[in-house]
């Protein structure tokens, strides 16, 4: 991974729902994730809880096979099964999220749970904006500011 291509204004909303618990402690907890940029696409994102830290990216080293499947083509098949390993609970997307809209992903986890997303930008043939383990407030809502990266694994035009 190269290095910053810019920031997009990528905001993440993370609150928990008090309702929907899947095991002892977990709750539902809500994703949403609003596109404020003006003119790029978010492909259909994956996001994750989990208990543990899960690594999508890492500044200034070669991207993963599951990161250049996302960041080159939108795939989030490799990161679905990352994220299991690690035993996250899941969500995946069924579609993309132009400028300015909001989508809204559920997964399960409790108060110590950590999320972690990804997703491509278009147009790109490499970029993507992702979240690593960010550990969430137990009660109430998290907002995080995604930046935007090159992946590294193609030339830019």
């Amino acid at each position: 991974m190269k290095n910053l291509i810019r920031t997009v204004c990528l905001f993440l909303l993370v609150a928990f729902i008090q309702a929907g618990n899947v095991s002892a402690g977990d709750k539902m907890i809500e994703v949403k994730i609003t596109n404020l940029s003006a003119k790029v696409v978010l492909t259909p994102p994956i996001v994750a809880a989990s208990k543990g830290q899960i690594t999508v990216f890492q500044l200034t080293e070669t991207a993963s096979v599951a990161l250049e499947m996302l960041a080159e083509g939108g795939s989030t098949a490799e990161l679905a099964m990352m994220f299991e390993e690690h035993n996250a609970s899941i969500a995946e997307a069924t579609e993309a999220i132009p400028p300015g809209q909001t989508l809204t992903l559920y997964v399960y986890g409790n108060r110590y749970a950590r999320i972690s997303l990804a997703s491509m930008i278009l147009p790109t043939n490499d970029g993507f904006v992702a979240l690593n383990s960010k550990r969430i407030r137990p009660y109430g809502t998290t907002t995080t500011f995604l930046s935007a990266y090159d992946a590294g694994t193609e030339l830019n035009d």
